[in-house]
């Protein structure tokens, strides 16, 4: 599916970039929420959604935007101010994947989690394709 790809493309991208040699980069399940506290740097991936329009007359050729979010979380002993470090590496790591825009959220503090953690949202427009090697 176009959103797996996508997140699957981002995290060969963070996991070849040097930086997050010594971080955990993984695809997030956001419906098989565990909480746990994390004792270093956890990056994760996820679909964020899709919005698409067919813009061919009895055809299936989708155009639209497809967004994929990254969460950050840091442990409290690291600090908070690593979080915002670590999404500056993010962008700069898929800036060449030209995302048309991207938002990040406020570092807010887990304390369930024992971390403080950002979210950003990576949004793509182009066509959309279906059913590819992951669907």
């Amino acid at each position: 599916m176009y959103l797996t790809d996508k997140v699957s493309s981002i995290i060969s991208l963070l996991c070849g970039d040097e930086y997050f040699e010594d971080k955990k980069v993984i695809a997030a399940f956001p419906f098989a929420y565990k909480p746990t506290r994390f004792g270093k740097i956890i990056v994760t991936v996820s679909p964020h959604g899709i919005e698409a329009e067919n813009i061919s007359a009895g055809g299936h050729c989708l155009y639209g935007k497809a967004s994929v979010s990254v969460d950050v979380f840091v442990p409290h002993e690291t600090g908070s101010s690593v979080v915002n470090d670590v999404i500056e590496h993010i962008i700069d790591a898929v800036a060449d994947t030209r995302p048309c825009t991207i938002k990040v959220s406020p570092v807010s503090s887990k304390d369930e989690l024992s971390s403080y953690t950002a979210s950003c949202v990576l949004t793509y427009k182009s066509l959309i394709e279906f059913g590819g090697n992951n669907g």
